[in-house]
């Protein structure tokens, strides 16, 4: 068998080569996108309770939202159930809105739940960030601006993440919105190269080449497995034009 995460990278990285698939290679990821729904329903059901499992869950639908027309909504309808199994999280919140605005580019609900992140935490810098960038795309300028503001002050104690916010509202301020989607889209990049490094090993694999009897086999450990599905997320890359 294969790991959730290690399914969830080998889809994205074929599919972000989409133009060189071969049918053979497209059927190959449609058994893998099968196989890792069914780990992912396996896990939930395993352990109903745990807000991770569904927060794991919804982290694979939304990275496959460009390829199951349902994938977006099952996300979100698993990351409010993760929530209400940790209802104190701001986390969760805004994880959550950065999908409803890098998949759906529903600015509005993506406000709505990160205002909720920063009401349960005032100084979540990251989510004050995001928040900036939601305005910045529903083109309320003062607001972006007094969120930048807020997110650098809370991240004060954090040199590079205040630089880095510094710099990003200098900026958006001269360059308007084209700066934040040039930075979104070179987070999405990197964090896909990040996701390809960790299963290298396997992203050869062509089900034309292999055995009957061969199956995809990555040994990844729990930890490994939770690490890549929270620290990958990949962003989907924001057209730059």
């Amino acid at each position: 068998t294969i790991s959730l995460s290690s399914a969830q990278t080998i889809i994205e990285n074929a599919t972000a080569r989409n133009e060189r698939m071969t049918a053979a290679d497209q059927d190959f990821i449609k058994n893998l996108i099968t196989q890792a729904r069914r780990e992912a329903d396996a896990a939930v059901t395993l352990n109903p309770d745990s807000f991770t499992t569904f927060e794991n869950r919804a982290n694979f639908y939304k990275r496959i939202s460009n390829l199951a027309p349902d994938a977006y909504d099952l996300s979100v309808a698993d990351y409010k159930s993760a929530i209400l199994k940790n209802p104190a999280s701001p986390i969760l919140r805004a994880r959550l809105g950065v999908i409803q605005r890098d998949v759906k580019k529903d600015y509005e609900a993506a406000k709505a739940t990160l205002l909720e992140a920063v009401s349960l935490k005032p100084n979540y810098s990251e989510a004050r960030l995001e928040l900036a960038r939601i305005y910045a795309f529903l083109e309320k300028k003062d607001s972006a601006l007094s969120e930048y503001t807020e997110a650098e002050k809370s991240a004060a104690d954090r040199g590079d993440l205040a630089e880095a916010i510094r710099k990003e509202k200098t900026d958006y301020e001269s360059r308007g919105l084209i700066a934040i989607k040039e930075v979104l889209y070179s987070k999405a990049e990197n964090e896909r190269s990040q996701a390809s490094d960790i299963v290298k090993s396997v992203e050869d694999i062509n089900p034309e080449n292999a055995g009957p009897e061969e199956k995809v086999n990555v040994d990844l450990n729990k930890n490994q497995a939770e690490a890549s599905a929270s620290a990958h997320l990949s962003l989907t890359p924001t057209p730059l034009s």
